[in-house]
């Protein structure tokens, strides 16, 4: 009963709070000079809303729903400066991904199982760095801060919603393959956009400054379809494609057809990078898998290449595509990777004349957004650097050793729930994709981050094997573990 009246008082809190929050917005709305905020907050009222009812709701579609915020949100914020006839670098509606990410403390606050212990441990030395880099940040980088803490903090909030639910197979193949289906809609939509270049991204183009990525004229760009850019468009669609070709229950309601669409789109956003770390995916799945399945894995990625190649040459911008595969092959004349190797040369000598980094907010491209413009250079393509530039010497050994210890935390996992060792394998290899690709890219950050940690999060759980239940009590059902529960 205490539990129960203890359980309903959390629900009143949070629902004032989320009444203030929105009544608190409403007002803004209403006295602000500008029309066009109006617009913006009620497009963001309108992304969380649904977010705060899944939450109280406890429903299994919560996290698609927050996935689909941070895959569509970008191409909701282009429509809207266009349709305003201004670019804005930093509008309210960029806001969205994180405000609904946030609504993920309801769930995980009102239901307080304990972690198990590795993971626990992960958390806490992630803690560490990232609240190292906040002590830093805080002082030095004002606006930038906060920024880039949401984008480092929130997509833990996945990975922790994951521990705290029921181990429940089919509600983690349920996530995997809404993935799926997100990246399918994803490309649909990014071939529209490179046949045709609608006129709020050609607009976006034109002002967000992002000249590397073409033209802004149909077949004469790199794709970004509904995300902020070619990069993340290419890493959350090779994090999509990777599961697709490893198990038919993750490929969603396309089957082989949207495997195809993925893996083209893939293709014409032209980055290497997430080629790469696709590659390095399956290769670190394939070394984990029995003998017995590997096999199985191989004959799909085989019939998922022969198709993609069959279709390939018939399709608008192959021959970028080929273009861009064959400079794989003489790296030496490659600016891009020439330029990575100085900036790696450089780390070292950054070690030994900043060891204190420059905090949380210090580096990337929240520099040019929110400080002055001299730390534009700081925009690096490297990720071990921006790490070590946000959080020092000291946390970026905490935050590898993290990384370490959340290895560990999944094969724990894995071993007291045998019914999650593939989905544990799967997020093993995603966390070693990702450390590697850090050299050309922050795989920990933003929309990159968010796939890392939903696949942690689809991999560990609270719940052991064995729940030893109390007499006359029912057994568990899906949904978020409840602190009272005994484990044995």
């Amino acid at each position: 009963m205490r539990a129960n009246a203890a359980g309903g008082n959390s629900v009143a809190a949070v629902l004032i709070v989320g009444l203030l929050l929105i009544v608190s917005m409403g007002a803004i709305a209403i006295t602000t000079t500008q029309p066009g905020l109006h617009l913006q907050i009620f497009l963001l009222l309108l992304f969380f809303l649904p977010a705060i009812i899944l939450a109280f709701a406890n429903s299994r579609h919560l996290l698609v729903y927050i996935l689909c915020v941070w895959a569509f949100g970008p191409e909701v914020r282009r429509i809207v400066d266009w349709a305003q006839g201004e670019y804005q670098p930093m509008a309210l509606l960029s806001l969205a991904p994180f405000l609904a990410t946030t609504v993920l403390l309801i769930p995980i606050a009102l239901h307080p199982a304990p972690l198990a212990p590795p993971l626990r441990k992960a958390l806490l030395f992630f803690g560490l760095a990232i609240g190292y880099g906040t002590i830093i940040g805080a002082a030095r980088n004002g606006l930038s801060f906060v920024f880039d803490f949401g984008n480092y903090v929130l997509p833990f909030l996945l990975a922790l919603y994951g521990a705290k639910r029921y181990p429940d197979t089919a509600e983690r193949d349920r996530w995997i393959a809404s993935l799926s289906t997100i990246a399918v809609i994803v490309s649909i939509y990014g071939w529209f956009q490179y046949l045709t270049m609608p006129a709020w991204d050609a607009f976006w183009m034109r002002h967000s400054g992002l000249t590397s990525i073409g033209w802004p004229y149909p077949m004469r760009f790199r794709v970004f379809s509904t995300l902020n850019a070619p990069v993340q468009a290419g890493v959350f669609l090779a994090a999509a494609l990777g599961p697709m070709l490893l198990n038919r229950r993750w490929r969603g309601r396309f089957g082989w057809v949207g495997v195809v669409l993925v893996a083209s789109v893939l293709g014409i956003t032209l980055v290497r990078t997430s080629w790469l770390t696709l590659t390095v995916f399956l290769t670190a799945y394939l070394l984990a898998v029995p003998l017995r399945q590997s096999w199985r894995v191989v004959g799909a990625v085989a019939c998922a290449g022969i198709l993609v190649f069959a279709v390939m040459p018939f399709l608008p911008g192959n021959q970028a595509v080929t273009t861009r595969l064959q400079s794989l092959t003489n790296l030496r004349e490659d600016k891009s990777y020439t330029g990575r190797l100085a900036i790696a040369a450089e780390l070292t000598r950054e070690i030994v004349r900043n060891p204190v980094g420059n905090g949380i907010g210090g580096s990337g491209l929240t520099v040019t957004r929110f400080s002055d413009k001299n730390k534009a250079a700081l925009n690096i393509d490297n990720g071990f650097y921006l790490i070590y530039l946000d959080f020092g010497l000291p946390g970026t050994l905490a935050f590898f050793y993290g990384i370490w210890l959340m290895m560990a935390a999944i094969r724990e996992s894995s071993r007291a729930l045998p019914k999650l060792s593939e989905h544990g394998r799967v997020a093993r290899a995603a966390m070693v994709a990702s450390v590697l690709s850090l050299a050309s890219a922050h795989f920990f950050l933003g929309v990159s981050g968010v796939m890392v940690w939903f696949f942690v999060g689809s991999a560990v759980a609270t719940m052991p094997a064995r729940v030893r239940v109390a007499p006359r009590s029912v057994n568990p059902q899906p949904g978020m573990v409840q602190s009272g529960t005994s484990l044995s």
